[in-house]
């Protein structure tokens, strides 16, 4: 049976999308808070690649996250091509879900850069971008975003197979499964 839960619009359906830091996930294993294998029948849809806006997030618990077959990753504001190397080369492409998030924030210009341990949203609006040294001008983050995750494709080499799985296979099979 599925987990109804609150956090779902459609609680009648059995897919629950969740917009976590992948630092909880990995500290409650076993019966914690989110025991994926204790629910078999939910697909688990972890939005932004489980918060992963850092490559270090997911390199982190990508071995843990591998195992559990009911969990979905989303690439919603994921700009960073080692952040889709690393989902690419350790998720199978049945498992990736293209996510475009929340279309008129994702047409602004700026970019989700990650850099030490941390990440941010770099944008006229957050930073100061008065270059000299080249031109500043931002494009929108729904094109960051296709470009990382372009670059990551061609370095995992990815078929044909694997991109429709990514862009619209996987999406397709988890809806009418949910409604059927």
């Amino acid at each position: 049976h599925a987990l109804i839960s609150s956090i779902s619009p459609y609680p009648h359906y059995n897919m629950i999308s969740y917009s976590i830091a992948i630092h909880h996930i990995t500290t409650t294993k076993g019966d914690g808070f989110l025991s994926f294998n204790k629910y078999p029948n939910v697909k688990w849809q972890l939005a932004y690649c489980a918060r992963s806006f850092n490559p270090f997030f997911l390199e982190k618990s990508v071995d843990y996250l591998r195992h559990i077959p009911n969990i979905y990753f989303d690439t919603s504001a994921l700009c960073e091509s080692d952040i889709f190397s690393i989902l690419l080369s350790e998720i199978d492409s049945s498992r990736i879900l293209f996510g475009s998030d929340n279309i008129p924030i994702h047409l602004e210009g700026g970019k989700y850069i990650s850099y030490g341990n941390a990440w941010m949203f770099l944008s006229p609006k957050s930073c100061n971008l008065n270059l000299t040294h080249c031109e500043p001008q931002t494009i929108p983050v729904v094109y960051e975003k296709l470009r990382a995750l372009k670059y990551a494709v061609k370095q995992t080499h990815l078929n044909l197979r694997d991109i429709e799985n990514i862009f619209y296979n996987n999406a397709k099979r988890i809806l009418e499964s949910i409604t059927a």
